[in-house]
């Protein structure tokens, strides 16, 4: 006999996995697939479709379709096979989905890979993204709601966009040395910015550790050393909810010699009013010039997921919050931005199809909840998650979002 509690998570567990008609396609550079290289897989795909990526090497792309890109293991390597694209999505409209999932980008000497997201209203989801390449910043314009989670990145530049930035690591770009006709060194650059346009910039970062770049050494003792780079530098009313543990370090860059400034945490743009900042749990070096900080009591909560997903396994839950809070959890198959109040807390991210209570945090601040994922799952298929916390009856509050990817 099945207990009831089991029975209705099984009824609430059949219901998200709803059958799909997405096509599979295969890319697999050695031959053993539907297409050998991404770009063409791109362009015969219909919107909706997934493309499973065997490891190997691959070109750069332009993206302007939604679809599911997922490696199917390690060792999926972009590279440009000229300057320009690492890849790129562009002009993707709701309610499409994108996902990239797994993806290293590599870039070649003299063809940097570049890193683009932009003119988009769809959700675009980017899981396990790693960039070893030097440069150039990766760049996000005028994108309505971007989700990176697991990525290695340098300079993530928002400009004019809604960015989540989980469990991820961010580094600013070291400022040039002094040299004789140049004796003075570089500034070093933010690990992330945020630049407003024709709407703000709006960045949340949870569990992630963003480091400015060093400033450049000066060419002499007579010279002055460059600015260490901010952890994150805001335009005047961009926004910035920052979550995390103590080991989460938001820390700006060590001046340059002759010693100058080390950068700040949290910089604020020059012009008056500055940008707005909510932080809580992670580890800030300094704020500078910020014209709002909130540091909500209690803290911020966090969701995370940990490990990959896979069909016909568990997936483990972990929620952090205030002992006392109560917690449900929400899942569903489609993501959205529902804005709430006060106007710096974190936004409904989750059309939900059900709610699982996980009940009251107790004194070691998590609770957990393992969900049993289907196995007649396709690999590529999307549950987007978020914890909703309510610490009292006038303080409700929502998490970060995790979007899974069955592998």
């Amino acid at each position: 006999m099945i207990h009831s509690r089991s029975f209705l998570r099984i009824l609430a567990v059949s219901a998200l996995a709803s059958p799909l008609s997405a096509v599979q396609w295969i890319v697999d550079a050695a031959g053993g697939g539907d297409f050998l290289d991404l770009p063409p897989a791109i362009a015969a795909a219909a919107p909706g479709d997934v493309l499973l990526v065997v490891p190997g090497d691959y070109s750069g792309f332009l993206l302007d379709k939604a679809l599911v890109v997922l490696a199917l293991d390690a060792g999926v390597r972009v590279t440009p096979l000229s300057p320009g694209t690492g890849f790129e999505v562009h002009g993707i409209a709701r309610p499409g989905l994108v996902v990239l999932a797994g993806l290293e980008v590599h870039g070649l000497l003299g063809t940097p890979a570049a890193l683009r997201l932009s003119n988009s209203s769809a959700t675009i989801v980017i899981d396990g993204l790693t960039y070893t390449t030097a440069e150039p910043r990766f760049q996000v314009v005028d994108c309505a709601d971007v989700r990176l989670r697991g990525a290695i990145l340098h300079e993530l530049d928002v400009v004019a966009s809604r960015v989540e930035l989980c469990d991820s690591v961010a580094y600013g770009f070291k400022g040039a040395d002094g040299a004789e006709w140049i004796p003075d060194g570089e500034p070093g650059t933010a690990a992330a910015y945020g630049h407003v346009g024709l709407v703000d910039a709006d960045l949340h970062v949870y569990r992630s550790s963003l480091f400015g770049g060093a400033g450049g050494h000066a060419y002499s003792e007579f010279a002055v050393g460059g600015a260490g780079g901010a952890g994150v530098e805001l335009d005047p009313n961009a926004r910035l909810l920052l979550a995390g543990r103590p080991e989460d370090a938001i820390v700006g860059g060590a001046g340059g010699w002759p010693t100058y400034t080390n950068g700040a945490g949290v910089s604020g743009g020059l012009a008056t009013p500055s940008g707005w900042v909510r932080a809580s749990g992670a580890s800030v070096s300094s704020y500078w010039n910020v014209s709002y900080v909130e540091f909500p009591t209690p803290a911020d909560p966090l969701l995370a997921v940990l490990s990959d997903v896979h069909a016909g396994q568990t997936a483990t839950f972990r929620v952090r919050a205030e002992p006392g809070a109560t917690v449900d959890l929400l899942l569903g198959r489609n993501p959205t931005v529902v804005p709430q109040a006060p106007l710096l807390a974190e936004d409904l991210l989750v059309v939900k199809n059900r709610t699982f209570h996980l009940g009251t945090v107790g004194p070691s601040g998590v609770i957990g909840f393992n969900f049993p994922v289907p196995a007649t799952l396709p690999r590529g298929f999307m549950l987007f998650s978020q914890a909703k916390v309510t610490f009292s009856a006038t303080d409700v509050r929502y998490s970060n979002s995790v979007p899974v990817v069955v592998r």
